[in-house]
């Protein structure tokens, strides 16, 4: 499979590496495959393909709204100094409850589960 990106009248085409998520997908590709298991991540957002390395940061307990989640946290840092981080509870299926993202100018935008409903 192949993948054409498109920016501006530029058209680049690349190999589509099986598993390749995009920008929103990502984050919830860990509750199909266990996260430590491959900490690397081939993403798109049709402009580009690039793959990203996670490390794993610890295991923490965090507090929610919804009480105490038992989470897996993993992170990203590029040579610019910025960093994506997930927080994965270990008891959903490693569903992201937390993202933080910091931008090259040390904006940090983050956001925390509040609920979760199952049926």
């Amino acid at each position: 499979n192949a993948l054409t990106m498109t920016v501006g009248s530029k058209r680049q085409s690349a190999e589509l590496q099986a598993g390749t998520q995009d920008l929103m997908s990502f984050m919830y590709q860990f509750m199909f495959r266990p996260p430590l298991q491959e900490m690397q991540i081939s993403v798109t957002n049709g402009k580009r393909l690039k793959t990203y390395t996670y490390g794993f940061e610890g295991e923490e307990t965090l507090e929610t709204a919804m009480g105490s989640l038992r989470v897996l946290h993993i992170g990203r840092s590029s040579n610019d100094d910025e960093k994506t981080e997930l927080w994965l509870a270990m008891d959903y299926h490693y569903l992201p409850v937390k993202i933080s993202k910091t931008e090259k100018d040390g904006t940090v935008t983050e956001r925390i589960a509040t609920r979760l409903k199952i049926e």
